[in-house]
């Protein structure tokens, strides 16, 4: 099972779609998952799910990860969304204007033993937030700038029956200037129960987390990091932040019971403020892709519900305040049509969002995209 945002059109993947804007100061978001394996002679490679906007992979695409064959491969009841991803900047404020502008990230990946030589998963979320911070009656004066992170990751790696892996995770931000970049904050963890009975924290994870038991082979990391740096009032800059999990696994046979997992058990959320009650944000709109026919960008989407016979999907999408968009339907990724009660959705604001329910016994190979009408 594999669900994923796709799209040629713009990048492959959310690296690539800042790497594109990388010099520039344009508000972003994005929000992908993959999955691939290896067969057992390591001569195919399948890749179910590409990143990045627009489209994605309703179904698992003919190789079920948590495979009905093999009895002990079952999907853990707990396991509802295996993969998700997601990204939501909101401003808050008072009458004067914006205090404080937060950036919230999710992701979930999770993968059990199969019988194959290898298999990795992954989600990434990024974001960059663009604002000016203004104080009336101090034009060009040195203000402070606060850019706290906190959160928590969740890493899972109950190893039995022969097969060996490794969960990890990692979260990072940076202050982009006009004058080139500043601060950031780097760092990241990750957990192979085949080496090491604990968590392993490495970067600025080292001085900024804690870690706890959450049951048999499961670790809480919570992440507390908090910077203030002195900025000049009506400055124009931005704040990259992103954060990732990984799985790798290999040495599967059937039977194996091993399960591993990286997610945010609560969501990993950057703030930025300012300690001068007086300062205010002025934040620059996100622009979505505009004209008819372009793909709209998903920066959240997740499985909801599923059953033996269909899954439900629900994704969210920026997009224009006046705009409408068309949810399109295909088997191959070349032949598309409009999927029956959402071929004109009406844009909800700066961001749309829908729910989507897919028959996965009649169409193993769904692919689903949104496109401005």
């Amino acid at each position: 099972m594999a669900f994923s945002t796709v799209s040629k059109c713009v990048a492959d993947t959310c690296f690539e779609l800042f790497l594109q804007h990388g010099s520039g100061m344009e508000p972003l978001q994005c929000a992908d998952n993959s999955y691939a394996a290896n067969s057992e002679d390591f001569s195919v490679f399948i890749d179910l799910a590409e990143a990045a906007s627009g489209q994605f992979s309703a179904t698992h695409d003919g190789l079920t990860i948590f495979g009905g064959a093999d009895p002990n491969n079952a999907r853990p009841a707990s396991l509802l969304a295996p993969f998700s991803s997601s990204t939501n900047v909101t401003a808050t404020g008072d009458a004067s204007g914006v205090t404080a502008i937060s950036i919230a990230h999710e992701g979930e990946i999770a993968s059990m033993a199969r019988n194959i030589a290898f298999q990795s998963a992954s989600f990434e979320t990024k974001s960059r937030v663009a604002f000016s911070p203004v104080k009336t009656g101090s034009p060009g004066a040195s203000v402070p700038l606060t850019i706290q992170l906190a959160g928590i990751f969740l890493l899972q790696d109950n190893t039995g029956g022969g097969s060996t892996g490794a969960a990890l995770a990692g979260a990072q931000f940076e202050v982009r200037r006009i004058s080139g970049v500043g601060p950031s904050f780097s760092g990241g963890t990750d957990f192979d129960l085949s080496i090491n009975p604990m968590p392993n924290l490495f970067g600025d994870f080292a001085g900024s987390t804690s870690v706890s038991p959450a049951g048999a082979g499961r670790f809480s990391i919570a992440v507390q990091h908090s910077m203030t740096i002195n900025v000049a009032e009506g400055e124009t800059m931005a704040v990259d932040s992103a954060t990732n999990g990984n799985i790798f696994t290999d040495g599967f046979e059937s039977g194996d019971t091993s399960i591993w997992r990286a997610a945010t058990s609560t969501p990993l959320v950057f703030t930025i403020s300012s300690t001068d009650p007086n300062v205010r944000f002025e934040v620059i709109p996100e622009t979505p892709p505009s004209g008819g026919g372009g793909l709209a960008r998903i920066v959240d989407w997740r499985q909801v519900a599923r059953t033996d016979d269909d899954v439900t999907l629900r994704i969210e999408w920026i997009s224009a305040p006046d705009a409408n968009y068309g949810i399109d339907f295909s088997r191959d990724g070349r032949t598309w049509v409009p999927m029956p009660g959402s071929e004109n959705v009406p844009s909800e604001g700066a961001r749309t969002f829908r729910q989507l329910e897919v028959d996965i016994g009649a169409e193993p190979n769904a692919l689903v995209r949104v496109r401005e009408l």
